[in-house]
């Protein structure tokens, strides 16, 4: 199984503000923005091989598109679905690269920012400084915003991870089960963590830009609970 992390582009709010569950737009035009990172897909597929030649001057655009994402005779990245954030800066996202490469989109809450509680939308400048080191000290379970804790975080994005490489195991493939998934930082850095089999917070202040993807590969089962390996971090 290949699973790609796609962080949403940037989005339309001040810096300083604290945002996780909230809705906030984003700054740029989204098909505008899906395009640029199906073109930085198609590059990520290619820098693994060579890209084999499109066959066929009749080919649709769609099959076009996933030909282009072919590296070693092999469909690379060209995904058997496409999951995201039910939150609009990612499902527009994913809307447009469904549209633009014939594939359905499944939204799961699972892959959600981590809620905030009382601190959402409010500078961070502005909380209370005792509750904020409250929660430096126990940053997986703690929650003094009232929201969710890291742990829970970490509990929904491993239980989606599973039904992802399930579904996997499932299929008949004749190329290997790619899934796309469009999130947040916070479920990303996490949901590596646990499929690296590294401490639960070890990514939690690894970079990683708006737009910024990531490449998980797994040839296990479901079932071995075998760690995966890191194809690329922030490319």
């Amino acid at each position: 199984m290949e699973l790609v992390l796609i962080r949403h582009p940037a989005v339309a709010i001040k810096r300083g503000i604290c945002y996780g569950r909230s809705e906030v737009p984003l700054a740029g035009d989204a098909r505008a923005e899906a395009d640029a990172l199906l073109e930085r897909l198609k590059v990520l597929a290619a820098a693994a091989a060579p890209v084999t030649a499109l066959a066929g001057a009749a080919a649709t655009e769609t099959q076009v598109a996933r030909r282009r994402m072919s590296a070693g005779g092999r469909l690379l990245l060209a995904p058997s679905m496409i999951a995201t954030s039910p939150l609009m800066r990612c499902m527009c996202i994913a809307a447009r690269l469904g549209e633009r490469i014939g594939c359905s989109i499944t939204p799961d809450v699972r892959l959600c920012e981590l809620d905030f509680g009382r601190w959402e939308l409010q500078r961070w400048e502005d909380l209370n400084r005792d509750a904020l080191d409250a929660w430096a000290r126990d940053l997986e379970y703690g929650r003094p915003h009232g929201g969710e804790s890291v742990r829970r975080v970490i509990d929904r994005v491993s239980a989606w991870l599973a039904q992802a490489q399930a579904a996997s195991d499932e299929e008949t493939h004749d190329r290997p089960y790619v899934v796309w998934a469009i999130s947040h930082a916070g479920p990303i850095r996490l949901l590596t963590a646990y499929a690296l089999a590294l401490p639960a917070t070890a990514c939690t202040h690894w970079p990683l830009a708006m737009g910024g993807m990531v490449w998980l590969r797994n040839t296990a089962s479901a079932s071995s609970r075998m760690p995966w390996a890191l194809g690329c971090w922030n490319r």
